[in-house]
């Protein structure tokens, strides 16, 4: 799972911390089926001797569950679960060591978007509503207070990584340009074929190949009678084209028409596997450089992300080397 913590993500108080970090201490995966009548306040790992249950990772993961319970058949979906639920346990260690470091600075949380999490995680466990929450916390043993502090730390640990992997990697506008420059076939959108096709079955007759190779080589404004009359399989429909990227060009094809003019028809089949293929050439677009205006924000993130990335990096390897982080999960998952 990649992380990338924005700004839309802090302000909406519903992201998920960066999980670079979770790549440096993954803990192995396992295979054995999920026991669901486990305990919510089984211990499933200790941050400096702080507690992370079953109940924490479930909050989290809820909404989540029920996609995948939807995605999955019953013989992947153990498996998915496990690997997902040990994703968010990462997580939340992750989010206990932001934390700690959040305390020194205490900046202040706005209460609305406190309340948007808390509403979030009603939707993840209930149907929305205040009442069906308290029922439900109550049902796993946790009071809506406890939610709300949760909700703040979640919160609180998010804007400690927005401001270290973030708000500090801000690329230059001549940055941008000069990565523009240097990597032209990045914003370059390919030629584009718009192709007539006439098919033919792999087990046409030669006599047929022949006739209508040496038709066209007469006169090549006879393609569309004899697309009526011989299309087969994948042929366009007559008078009707197929629009084709460059990349996407079966190279077979792309060397036969590569040096044809537009409006002009290959005389010489194309005999592969599908069976055999005359190609008319409608048009042929130029490739065309994106302008830089339309491409700037995701230049923007192209140099941006790699340092966002190195600095989670570091900022999270700075963290872990601080604390005691205990693993008891195992099966509780």
């Amino acid at each position: 799972m990649r992380w990338r913590v924005s700004v839309l993500l802090i302000f909406c108080g519903m992201g998920i911390l960066c999980p670079l970090a979770a790549q440096q201490q993954a803990i192995p995966t396992q295979e054995k089926p999920q026991q669901e009548s486990l305990k919510y306040d089984a211990v499933l790992a200790t941050v400096d001797g702080e507690p992370i249950t079953r109940l924490d990772v479930m909050i989290e993961s809820g909404n989540t569950e029920q996609s995948m319970r939807k995605l999955f058949s019953a013989n992947e979906l153990d498996i998915k679960l496990l690997e997902h639920r040990r994703r968010i346990l990462n997580d939340l260690i992750d989010r206990k060591l932001v934390l700690r470091d959040y305390k020194k600075y205490n900046y202040p949380i706005p209460q609305q978007m406190i309340e948007d999490a808390v509403d979030k995680v009603a939707k993840n466990i209930g149907d929305g509503s205040r009442d069906t929450l308290k029922e439900k916390l109550k049902q796993m043993g946790m009071t809506l207070p406890e939610l709300y502090k949760q909700a703040k730390d979640r919160i609180a640990a998010e804007l400690m990584v927005y401001e270290y992997c973030t708000r500090r990697v801000q690329s230059t506008p001549k940055e941008r340009y000069d990565y523009y420059v240097a990597h032209p076939d990045d914003f370059t959108i390919a030629r584009q074929w718009e192709i007539q096709i006439l098919h033919l079955q792999p087990d046409v007759a030669d006599s047929v190949v022949s006739f209508i190779s040496d038709t066209l080589s007469t006169d090549s404004t006879q393609f569309q009678s004899l697309l009526k009359m011989y299309g087969t399989g994948i042929s366009s429909p007559p008078g009707q084209s197929t629009s084709f990227a460059d990349h996407a060009l079966r190279g077979d094809f792309r060397t036969a028409i590569v040096n044809l003019p537009v409006g002009k028809t290959i005389t010489e089949p194309i005999r592969i596997s599908e069976g055999v293929f005359f190609l008319h050439v409608k048009t042929c677009g130029k490739p065309q450089l994106r302008p830089f205006d339309e491409v700037t924000d995701e230049i923007k993130e192209l140099i941006e992300r790699p340092q966002r990335e190195k600095r989670s990096l570091e900022y999270f390897a700075r963290l872990r080397s601080q604390a005691i982080i205990r693993n008891f999960s195992g099966d509780a998952l």
